[in-house]
């Protein structure tokens, strides 16, 4: 059996490693994330830097169901004479649009072949119970399970998630095994402020790691701090720091690691976030700290263009003494016109005052029949509700909230942003 994984492949786990532990809003967001109220990204193209000129090597061309849910990713490269196939990704979705399956071939020239694939399932309030992520076997024409878990949730009267309990698949044994649990605890505004994980020892429940947030008046996120279990004590390892300005955008990440020699943080790594007069992200500089003369250094840096809002260009640049084209990407889009009539509405909708301490007034014709969902920061929803005008956010924290409006007719929907102040 080869056990061998393509460099594709790789990039696919990497991919999903990262999506494992995410809400199903996150999960969402995150290959939605270029979705605008009326345009849909449609393709990508990525271009080298090589001896002075651009060259194009990739494109990407996705398509969307009949309600905006990404449905295929398909990556093309350039050959030198011609555009070939090289890899796609089926995403299926469940009735409440989680993402229930994300399958990805690999193209050999004349016909796809599996490659790998990611099987989920989801409870009532959209957390992830199920998930397997399987490779496969192409000497034996079969599904070899990387990773498989099974995740019990608890929640407290918030309907916050308190504990996480997972249960792993031993592939050798064939049995589910105990793995291990997270216990979470929040503030009195739904933040959490920690987050400790534990693996199943022997007998007994032994601590693994264990991570600590704080927040300022606004709840933005100040810090993360990873903490280690070692000699029956916690061990600091690694902090990120985090500044915003006045519309709750990040604008600084900092990473420090600790030095246990000197009992003291040290620093790693800083991001720092420019944005435009409409929130959008467009310059994002990384530097890494010299230790040796105590200061910052230029390491990567990437430059965003926007049209409309729609992200258009994003240009990576490395330093060599001066900023180095590395390659950048050009976005696509074109009209929705699955929700057109929904945009109709939507534009229809009036949300004043934004931002706001108190009450939301939202005016929409009579005969518009919409559902809203009120979500947090962290995708978390809030509220529901039909055919409101005003909803009352005078006890709800100061921070970034979404309104998702949905056409009930058509179950379509747009999402706005809120700020409570």
């Amino acid at each position: 059996m080869n056990s061998l994984l393509s460099k594709s492949a790789i990039s696919f786990i990497a991919c999903f490693i990262l999506l494992l532990n995410l809400s199903a809003q996150d999960q969402f967001n995150t290959f939605n994330h270029l979705k605008s109220n009326s345009d849909l990204l449609i393709g990508a193209s990525i271009y080298y830097w090589e001896s002075n000129g651009w060259l194009i090597r990739d494109t990407f061309e996705y398509q969307y169901d009949e309600i905006d849910n990404r449905i295929l990713s398909l990556k093309k490269s350039w050959n030198g004479e011609e555009w070939m196939n090289n890899s796609k990704t089926d995403i299926e979705y469940d009735e409440n649009n989680n993402p229930s399956l994300y399958f990805m071939q690999n193209w050999n020239g004349s016909t796809w072949i599996n490659e790998t694939q990611l099987i989920n399932t989801f409870n009532d309030n959209n957390d992830r119970t199920y998930h397997s992520l399987e490779h496969w076997d192409i000497q034996n024409t079969e599904w070899i399970i990387q990773e498989r878990r099974l995740v019990e949730y608890s929640y407290n009267e918030n309907n916050d998630i308190n504990s996480i309990h997972y249960t792993w698949w031993n592939p050798y044994d064939m049995v589910w095994v105990e793995g291990s649990r997270d216990t979470l605890i929040y503030d009195e505004n739904h933040n959490l402020t920690s987050r400790l994980s534990q693996y199943m020892g022997d007998e007994n429940w032994i601590n693994s790691n264990i991570n600590i947030y704080t927040y300022d008046d606004d709840n933005n996120r100040t810090s993360d701090t990873y903490k280690k279990w070692l000699n029956d004590s916690w061990l600091n390892d690694i902090k990120h720091l985090f500044e915003y300005d006045g519309n709750h955008n990040q604008i600084l990440i900092m990473t420090q690691l600790w030095d246990n020699d000197n009992l003291v943080w040290k620093n790693l790594i800083k991001k720092t976030r420019d944005y435009n007069n409409d929130n959008n992200l467009v310059l994002n500089v990384d530097q890494l700290w010299d230790n040796n003369n105590l200061v910052w250094k230029n390491s990567s840096q990437q430059i965003n263009e926007y049209d409309n809002n729609n992200l258009i260009l994003s240009v990576s640049q490395q330093w060599d003494n001066a900023w180095v084209n590395n390659f950048y990407t050009k976005y696509y889009y074109e009209l929705n016109t699955n929700t057109t009539n929904l945009n109709y509405s939507i534009n229809l909708v009036n949300i004043s005052p934004n931002p706001t301490s108190t009450n939301l007034h939202l005016e929409y014709p009579i005969d518009k029949n919409l559902f809203f969902s009120l979500f947090d920061s962290n995708g978390k929803q809030l509220l529901t509700f039909e055919n409101r005008t005003i909803v009352d956010l005078s006890t709800f924290p100061k921070g970034i909230y979404y309104l998702q409006i949905t056409d009930i007719d058509s179950q379509q929907f747009t999402t706005q942003k809120i700020v409570k102040e």
